[in-house]
């Protein structure tokens, strides 16, 4: 991700958008794929490496996926509890 410009980087944010996140799957797996994204972004809050670069990241993936993390309507509210601990 790092070689990628801007742009590249918002293209492969906006890949992930192409899924249907209203159509629950068996697994959940579209929104599986955004909780993936969230723990990889909090691990590298937390290892405290490439700052700007993952808080650049994040603002993308956020704008992108705001509307599927705040309709979740899981019981847990994984996604929602993900964004408060970053």
């Amino acid at each position: 991700m790092k070689s990628l410009s801007p742009s590249g980087i918002e293209l492969e944010f906006l890949s992930l958008s192409t899924f249907d996140l209203d159509h629950k799957s068996a697994d959940g797996e579209p929104l599986n794929y955004v909780l993936l994204m969230l723990n990889f972004f909090y691990d590298m809050i937390r290892s405290k490496k490439d700052s700007d670069f993952i808080q650049s990241m994040l603002n993308c993936f956020l704008k992108t996926h705001y509307d599927a993390i705040m309709k979740e309507d899981d019981e847990e509210g994984t996604l929602k509890s993900k964004i408060k601990l970053i």
